[in-house]
């Protein structure tokens, strides 16, 4: 479906991709994650064609792309990238934003698709409203079903969901990825938020200063990170040695939840307990080490616990 070999390319003398290479199967939904600054929305932005890279290759539907320099519009056919400029027509509706691009020589058949199109992205409501008046959220729903609304067999997604508030953000990308699962299309997504990385891609791929470092299933670059940077991308973490723990050897990146309690565990002193919500973050001192795991309970300042390290199942 997409394939990248060997991508190179830099602004001016700064490198931002580096020999990059990649394939994505039809229908697929891949994450990409890494820190800012690694080239992610950069990666976006070649495939769709709107930068000319200095080598390599990118195959797309068994058809070498070429780039702006070969487009009078930049952009390509079956593409959709929605960036995080969203692009609206300001004075027009929700539904003339969503239908610019729908065939008018069927009214009913283009209002029933609008009307299908803003409930995926929970807009139906606003069908009337001006896009001016709507909410950064607002706008980029819409943005997301204007791009649907013109099929494409590959979706570009730069932080789809990053200004939706969170109340609303669970339900509207099941919805999403839901749609574009039933209709095939293939996505691709930039994307810091590690639920829409582990719920709903079929691979993942880590970037870090221009390079892919770790790409595959979301239980298997979360369950065996090639290093903290890959870690700390889904949460917390310790890196400690793992004689710190019984019967472990070497050095091991730990999730604060793989940390507890447990009556055979090694002594600690806790030396901190911070509120976040739902659990405590909790530091402790094993021997000289510092180490923090997630508790229920906030424990007090010297409380001696015993602490056990379980690895993921």
């Amino acid at each position: 479906m997409l394939t990248l070999k060997n991508l190179h390319f830099q602004y001016q003398t700064q490198a931002v991709l580096q020999n990059l290479s990649m394939h994505i199967q039809q229908a697929e939904i891949v994450s990409i994650m890494g820190e800012s600054g690694c080239g992610k929305s950069t990666l976006l932005k070649l495939i769709y064609g709107l930068y000319d890279w200095q080598q390599g290759e990118i195959i797309f539907q068994n058809k070498k792309l070429l780039g702006p320099k070969a487009n009078l519009v930049p952009g390509e056919k079956n593409m959709k990238w929605v960036s995080q400029d969203f692009d609206m027509m300001p004075n027009h509706t929700v539904a003339e934003n969503v239908g610019k691009f729908l065939s008018n020589l069927d009214a009913a058949k283009k209002e029933k698709e609008i009307n299908k199109l803003l409930s995926v992205v929970e807009m139906k409501p606003f069908y009337h409203q001006k896009a001016k008046y709507l909410s950064g959220g607002q706008q980029q729903r819409i943005a997301i079903a204007r791009a649907l609304s013109q099929q494409p067999k590959l979706l570009l997604l730069d932080e789809p969901f990053a200004q939706i508030d969170n109340s609303r953000r669970q339900k509207l990308r099941r919805k999403i990825f839901e749609y574009v699962k039933k209709k095939n299309i293939t996505t691709l997504l930039v994307t810091h938020d590690i639920e829409d990385a582990l719920s709903y891609s079929d691979s993942i791929i880590i970037m870090k200063e221009g390079k892919i470092i770790q790409k595959g299933s979301p239980k298997n670059v979360y369950q065996n990170p090639k290093n903290k940077y890959v870690a700390q991308l889904f949460g917390d973490v310790n890196a400690v040695p793992l004689a710190v723990f019984p019967n472990q050897e070497g050095k091991k990146i730990i999730y604060y939840h793989q940390i507890s309690e447990h009556k055979e565990g090694v002594k600690a002193i806790v030396s901190q307990s911070l509120f976040r919500g739902k659990e405590y973050v909790v530091e402790v001192q094993i021997d000289s080490q510092k180490i923090y795991f997630t508790s229920s309970t906030n424990h007090t300042v010297g409380t001696e616990l015993n602490l056990q390290f379980t690895p993921e199942p």
